[in-house]
C-alpha cells in the first residue's frame, strides 16, 4: 500500500505520534523523555553517550584527500593496510582485479592513522542568544 510502512522506526513513531495526540496539553521535555521510554529505547545526550569531535581529530592527523598520492575519485577499490610500527597504509585502485596502486601513508608528517583521539564535545548543540531572549518574552508573556 502506497504511504503505509511496517518497518519499525515507523511503527515506533506511530506510536509516540498518537500518546502525543491524545494529551491535549503542551508537553514539558522530561513528558516527551517519558513517553520515548515507553515506545523503545531511549538514549539522552551527555548522560547515556557522548558525542566526539571526530572531524576535527581527522583533520589534525589525516592529509585531505585531493593531496592523497592517487586520485579519489576514479577509484573503485581502496586497499587498507597496516605497516611498520603501526601505520596505516592505503591503495587506491581504478579496477577491482588489478593491483597496480602502491600502498603510502595519509597521515600528515609526524602523525598516524592511530593518533585519532577525537575529544567529547561539551557544548553539543550551541543556541543563539537571540533565540534564548525570544523564547523567554513568549514565556514571560503568557
Amino acid at each position: 500500500m502506497p504511504g503505509h510502512s511496517y518497518i519499525l522506526p515507523d511503527r515506533v513513531f506511530g506510536a509516540i505520534e498518537r500518546k502525543c495526540v491524545k494529551l491535549k496539553t503542551s508537553l514539558t521535555p522530561n513528558e516527551y523523555i517519558e513517553i520515548f521510554k515507553e515506545s523503545g529505547t531511549g538514549t539522552r545526550v551527555g548522560l547515556d553517550f557522548e558525542i566526539h569531535d571526530r572531524k576535527t581529530a581527522k583533520e589534525m592527523a589525516l592529509k585531505k584527500s585531493s593531496n592523497w598520492h592517487f586520485q579519489f575519485f576514479p577509484c573503485k577499490r581502496f586497499v587498507l593496510q597496516r605497516g611498520r610500527n603501526n601505520v596505516g597504509l592505503v591503495q587506491g585502485e581504478v579496477a577491482y582485479t588489478i593491483d597496480l596502486g602502491v600502498p603510502r601513508s595519509i597521515a600528515k608528517k609526524g602523525q598516524r592513522v592511530g593518533n585519532l583521539y577525537p575529544r567529547t564535545k561539551v557544548n553539543y548543540f550551541p543556541l543563539n542568544p537571540n533565540k534564548v531572549k525570544d523564547v523567554i518574552k513568549l514565556l514571560e508573556k503568557y
